[in-house]
């Protein structure tokens, strides 16, 4: 797993997260998986100097995770994609994170997406939010074969 994010909202000006585990497939189809992954991550966070914590953190932290995927009608596909980090190196620290969209495809290889995210923290730096929150629509082309 690697995992960078920067987030404004949270006056997070860099999150690296990267580590890995052990996943199992729960239910597999021709057309729908969702699987669990549980392991273990090494994160490293710069916030802004407005946060009060402008030096880098790190932690490590355990991962415990859900992927779901599922196509319809050849033209529709939902992913959602839902992980716990509860903090190994901050006891009572604990990470949430969402990130799931809808895409439909218009005509041949023309999709329309939306996405929605969020990022939750139980315990940011004294003066960050704990919520990043977002929704976000795109049109794309897919280059290569279909599904």
């Amino acid at each position: 797993m690697a995992n960078f994010l920067r987030s404004s909202q949270q006056d997070l000006t860099a999150r690296t997260t990267l580590g890995g585990g052990a996943g199992h497939d729960l239910v597999r189809t021709d057309r729908t998986n969702f699987s669990g992954v549980v392991g273990l991550v090494y994160d490293n966070e710069h916030y802004s100097d407005v946060s009060g914590q402008p030096a880098p953190t790190n932690s490590l932290e355990s991962l415990l995770a859900v992927n779901f995927n599922t196509y319809r009608f050849r033209t529709t596909q939902i992913n959602s994609q839902l992980a716990v980090l509860p903090s190994l190196t901050d006891a009572g620290r604990i990470r949430f994170v969402s990130n799931s969209y809808v895409m439909l495809e218009i005509v041949h290889n023309l999709f329309w997406k939306l996405s929605v995210y969020e990022n939750y923290d139980s315990r940011p730096p004294t003066s960050a939010p704990k919520n990043d929150f977002g929704v976000t629509t795109s049109f794309g082309w897919k280059f290569g074969p279909g599904r």
